[in-house]
């Protein structure tokens, strides 16, 4: 599998290598048919895609990949080779800090069951977020609360009943991707607790009791329908946090930003029609159409009905877009979109599979650019209390430093000096900067009917 996924990154760079690169895995899968998805009651309910490294599209399907990936294989022994720091949480040895308001942190161990054995999303995932909190000292600057079970009315507020009952039950609905485990409980419980936590960690903002927060939760939400599980995801949990803070809280302007770099799918069509939720995505995926999975959130997805113009889709085409096209997009729509919105609370779904080093995403985003974006977001939105939960994320080490940046923006700490950046960028880095301009003029075209304030690109004018 290292040689397959070798020859298709080099492909992606050299297409003539492409087409043997695909050949070669065409015949790797004719040697290792996948197993169908069904719940098993002595345990594990399997899920596999077609291909353990494609995320383009196959006969106009488009794929997840989900199988042992040697970044998991070689980031998860160096985790346990670390493993010094005893691994606070709650539901079983919180460290719990009196310190009033500031930020809170929310780890329950009880993610740890729910485990596809080889499956990307992982425990170590979690944990390896945890782990490098605790050696960085940032979980001592924080106050850690318990996580929770997420109760039956939060989760019937933006799923069905059928759909709850099932996951309960032990028998969900759920595409090619997503595994169940029901042997214990394991995925229930770790699902509900995943969605409670940030429920809880809401109620921690709303209340005033804290200023921001960051959920170590999993299986990540944003791709869970209203009906069944999808792309790893078993219950919406931002989604179950926002619609909680409306409910419960009276927050009436909810922003919910998705840096994921696959589009949520499940928080857009949740609140398609809501003029209380705006959702802003900025993801891998096609203007007009989409081969990335999940195949969605292109930019003329907008909303409908009352929400008209509260779904604003940012969609990169090109790989390897880099921290200066994630720039970009901050800089001419999610950033004057967030001021003229004035949200009265920001969830960040704060997926990262969009950072360098991801074996799904490919976009090549530092760590560093994401905790710039919590940065630009608490100035864009000042009063606003911020709430950021894990989503995606495949790369163990390279998502808990992504964790890390993220937290320590929440505290406050300046942003690491970076060296200067180079005037002269490769021919690559030029040529997905152009793509993404005329991407982005194409998105502000679209959302200039009700955000005015959003800016056309002049990077390319400016950078012949």
């Amino acid at each position: 599998t290292n040689a397959i996924f070798t020859m298709l990154m080099v492909g992606r760079r050299q297409p003539r290598t492409l087409v043997p690169a695909l050949a070669v895995s065409m015949y790797w899968l004719s040697c290792h048919p996948h197993r169908s998805v069904a719940s098993l009651d002595s345990g594990l309910a399997w899920s596999m895609p077609p291909s353990p490294f494609l995320s383009t599209a196959v006969n106009g399907k488009s794929n997840s990949p989900v199988m042992h990936s040697p970044w998991r294989a070689r980031s998860t022994l160096r985790l346990r080779a670390r493993m010094s720091v005893p691994l606070s949480s709650g539901s079983g040895g919180s460290m719990m800090d009196q310190k009033a308001g500031g930020t809170v942190l929310v780890f329950d161990k009880r993610h740890g069951p729910h485990n596809g054995w080889g499956h990307v999303e992982c425990p170590e995932r979690a944990d390896g977020i945890w782990q490098l909190l605790n050696d960085e000292g940032l979980v001592e600057r924080c106050r850690v609360i318990d996580g929770r079970p997420a109760t039956d009315p939060e989760l019937l507020a933006v799923h069905t009943a059928e759909h709850v009952a099932a996951v309960s039950a032990g028998n969900p609905t759920a595409d090619t991707s997503t595994y169940f485990q029901k042997k214990n409980d394991a995925s229930a419980t770790a699902a509900r607790v995943a969605a409670g936590s940030v429920v809880e960690v809401t109620e921690q903002v709303c209340t005033g009791q804290a200023k921001s927060g960051f959920c170590v939760v999993r299986p990540p939400g944003h791709h869970a329908e209203r009906t069944h599980m999808m792309g790893f995801c078993v219950f919406n949990n931002v989604a179950v946090a926002a619609q909680q803070a409306k409910e419960r809280w009276g927050k009436q302007r909810v922003l919910i930003y998705d840096w994921d770099v696959h589009h949520g799918n499940g928080i857009q069509n949740i609140f398609y029609e809501d003029d209380q939720v705006l959702y802003i995505s900025v993801h891998r995926g096609g203007v007009e159409k989409s081969y990335f999975y999940p195949g969605g959130g292109t930019a003329d997805k907008v909303g409908s009905g009352a929400g008209r113009g509260f779904t604003v889709n940012v969609p990169l085409e090109a790989a390897d877009s880099g921290d200066a096209v994630y720039r970009m997009a901050m800089d001419q729509i999610v950033l004057p979109v967030t001021k003229d919105f004035d949200p009265d609370i920001v969830f960040i779904a704060a997926g990262f599979d969009a950072a360098l080093g991801d074996p799904l995403g490919g976009m090549a985003v530092s760590p560093g650019m994401f905790g710039s974006m919590t940065r630009d977001l608490m100035l864009a939105a000042p009063n606003a209390p911020f709430v950021l939960s894990l989503e995606g994320g495949y790369n163990v080490e390279v998502t808990a430093e992504c964790a890390k940046e993220c937290v320590s923006a929440l505290l406050g700490d300046p942003a690491p000096v970076q060296p200067p950046a180079d005037p002269k960028v490769s021919a690559w880095e030029h040529g997905a900067i152009m793509h993404a301009e005329k991407t982005l003029d194409k998105v502000a075209e679209v959302q200039r009917a009700f955000w005015p304030a959003v800016k056309r690109s002049n990077w390319v004018r400016s950078n012949p």
